[in-house]
């Protein structure tokens, strides 16, 4: 019997003395790894790579680690209050809008939305292609309050903010598909009001947009455990070598799905709120990126999300998937409608969205 005791006793303090000495050469490493990336040796500029430590469109890690490893990053020298940033078309303290004055007695097309509504500087865009267009501005004028890098978020507080300032206006809400994950950060780019879910309602959160963006990132460090976990976990090199680093990824990223869909879902429904106490006409117009066109639609949250959430609340809804899949031959057609370099689309596509757009307006048009 004593011996047994013994045995165990020995086989007690060998794991434990195992376990301690593994916890410590973990720490160790992980301070020589945060040494590693933290210093300024150029040794190590290779572990520097944002997108291995986070989830661009789930948490702030990667977002903070690029303004401190990317020292020609632009970042603004101060944040709008309630939007983080504005556009160029309107004026970020009064919300006027550069194309107010070409309005007249025409009834205004509103449309909000990111960079997709907003377009980039190489493309034709929706208000210049429909604005030059004699048929569409003999009674109406498109008004575009797209904004780049903006999330569902503030599309709505945008929204919310303007559409007051029109008389009987046609509203456009767009959002990207994956606009939905930009909802719960505080900082994208640059610091940005983000919605938290208290007792069942929406908290806006602007209070740190009173800081500017770099202050901001010195005084908030992610939170974070451990890098060296992190490189692991979101490497794509290490982690397609495990399967139970795929599991941990696969539910991590079912667990943020879902605490997206009840923020977004609250946000919609004041959006929506919004715009039937406005008593305007409007549709929702999603894009879908490149990204959704390869990915089964089983698998796509985002799609299927924003379809049931339009469905059972019969908001009338324009796909730009749909209006490509109407003019897709084959897959190698795919480059008329995506630019390859940043997946933004071309001004060929603009024209069929800004061509469906208006058979929409015409059709649904109450007022």
């Amino acid at each position: 019997m004593q011996k047994t005791f013994s045995h165990f006793k020995n086989i007690l303090t060998n794991t434990s003395m195992f376990l301690i000495s593994l916890f410590i050469c973990l720490l160790l490493g992980e301070f020589a790894f945060r040494w590693a990336l933290f210093s300024d040796n150029k040794l190590f500029a290779d572990f520097r790579n944002p997108s291995d430590f986070g989830d661009w469109d789930s948490d702030y890690t990667s977002w903070y680690l690029l303004t401190r490893w990317d020292l020609n990053h632009y970042m603004l020298k101060e944040s709008q209050p309630l939007l983080g940033w504005a556009s160029p078309r309107f004026n970020g303290k009064t919300f006027e809008h550069m194309e107010e004055k070409n309005i007249g007695k025409r009834r205004p097309v509103l449309l909000y939305g990111d960079s997709f509504s907003a377009c980039i500087d190489s493309t034709e865009c929706f208000d210049e292609i429909l604005n030059m267009d004699g048929s569409f501005t003999r009674d109406t004028w498109f008004v575009n309050y797209g904004t780049g890098g903006y999330g569902v978020d503030q599309i709505q507080l945008l929204m919310s903010n303007t559409v007051d300032r029109f008389q009987k206006p046609f509203v456009v809400f767009a959002f990207l598909t994956f606009d939905l994950d930009r909802s719960s950060l505080p900082f994208r780019d640059s610091t940005k009001p983000f919605y938290s879910i208290e007792d069942d309602s929406l908290v806006l959160h602007t209070d740190h947009l009173k800081l500017a963006p770099a202050d901001y990132i010195k005084n908030n460090p992610p939170q974070v455990t451990s890098y060296m976990w992190r490189k692991l976990v979101f490497n794509e090199k290490l982690n397609l070598k495990f399967d139970f680093i795929k599991n941990f990824r696969h539910n991590r990223d079912l667990g943020f799905a879902e605490k997206k869909i009840a923020l977004n879902t609250l946000i919609l429904d004041k959006a929506v709120a919004k715009l039937k106490a406005t008593n305007c006409d409007y549709v929702f117009m999603i894009f879908s990126s490149y990204a959704d066109y390869i990915t089964p639609q089983k698998d796509n949250w985002r799609e299927n999300f924003i379809k049931d959430y339009t469905e059972k609340n019969r908001i009338p809804v324009i796909w730009t998937k749909d209006i490509m899949n109407n003019y897709l031959k084959n897959s190698v057609d795919v480059g008329q409608f995506f630019i390859p370099t940043d997946g933004h689309p071309t001004t060929y596509f603009n024209g069929l969205i800004s061509a469906s757009l208006v058979e929409h307006i015409r059709e649904n048009s109450a007022n």
